[in-house]
């Protein structure tokens, strides 16, 4: 359980470990239990449900060293100011997990606090993350490199392992912490537990240096007029305009049954003309991406589902589109 907590950021006795995240979540289980405990660290646990103002509160008044949350509150902070105010000069390194970190956001926060945000990957079936970001050694927008004692492979369809930078495969871990089954789920446990390995879902290329980066679940991936379209890829250049708050890319049947992309968008200013902004969003896009790549329908909303743990919804998104 120390392969991230001691092994990379350094974590002793001495820290005082900080998690956004309820226990009974693998990210924080992971760090504020097993990794503090095993240290005889200290945990500081916090009974409601956070927001900005319960962060900004717990981090004044208990100083934490260690400070792990998921990208939606570190963008939340962000947007309410509480990450401005010098409160987080006192942490030595803020992680994150839970779903991928925007290399937009990761500036943004680096900006505002000094601080850079260690991004990773882990899985409820592994608890523990099994890839990682260093201290010093961060490539913004992606999960680092393999976590100590921690194998990660690419792998296609046929279970060949893929090893050329920038061609994608879902990713297979081996690490000691790997679940063995799902409980009575015999065929899903077959799919996911291969010997030693774990077959996570989660669709990967490399670049040269060795850098891992999310493109998508393999059932969140699109073919667009024969392409393989990653949704990732397309948020992260509509993060990068300025009159976008946050967004996500789903895609929807059209009326002749064919796969299109619809784009949902929260503006930064709630205010602004609608239709105005969605063309001057799509023309910006055109310019960046390739046509297909490019969201045939743009809606614009007040807030985007996800999960307790700061996941997207995609299916509901997927529902809202159909109706539209």
């Amino acid at each position: 359980c120390l392969n991230v907590a001691r092994d990379v950021v350094g974590a002793s006795r001495k820290d005082r470990f900080f998690s956004t995240s309820k226990l009974f979540f693998a990210w924080a289980n992971s760090n504020s239990l097993f990794a503090s405990f095993t240290l005889g660290a200290t945990t500081i646990l916090h009974d409601e449900w956070p927001d900005s103002e319960a962060i900004a509160t717990i981090v004044d008044r208990h100083q934490p060293t260690l400070f792990f949350s998921v990208p939606t509150l570190y963008r939340n902070m962000l947007r309410d100011g509480v990450a401005t105010s010098g409160r987080f000069a006192g942490v030595r390194h803020c992680l994150s997990a839970g779903e991928r970190l925007p290399a937009q956001l990761f500036e943004r926060w680096q900006e505002a606090t000094g601080r850079e945000i260690i991004d990773g990957l882990g899985t409820t079936e592994t608890i523990f993350l099994f890839l990682c970001n260093r201290p010093g050694d961060i490539r913004p927008g992606s999960s680092g490199k393999p976590a100590p004692r921690s194998a990660v492979e690419l792998r296609d369809e046929d279970g060949n392992v893929v090893r050329e930078p920038g061609k994608p495969g879902v990713l297979w871990v081996k690490t000691d912490s790997i679940a063995d089954r799902y409980w009575n789920q015999r065929d899903r446990s077959k799919a996911a537990f291969v010997g030693p390995w774990f077959r996570t879902g989660d669709v990967y290329v490399t670049d040269p240096q060795g850098y891992y980066f999310q493109e998508g679940r393999s059932d969140d991936m699109l073919k667009i007029s024969g392409q393989w379209v990653s949704p990732a890829e397309i948020e992260d250049e509509v993060l990068t305009l300025p009159q976008v708050a946050d967004c996500a890319v789903v895609g929807a049947a059209n009326a002749d049954g064919l796969t299109r992309l619809a784009l949902f968008v929260i503006p930064n200013d709630p205010q602004a003309e609608k239709t105005a902004l969605s063309a001057g969003i799509q023309e910006e896009l055109k310019r960046r991406l390739s046509i297909y790549k490019c969201p045939r329908e743009i809606h614009l909303i007040d807030e985007i589902p996800r999960t307790a743990t700061g996941k997207v919804q995609r299916f509901k998104l997927r529902d809202q589109a159909r109706q539209r």
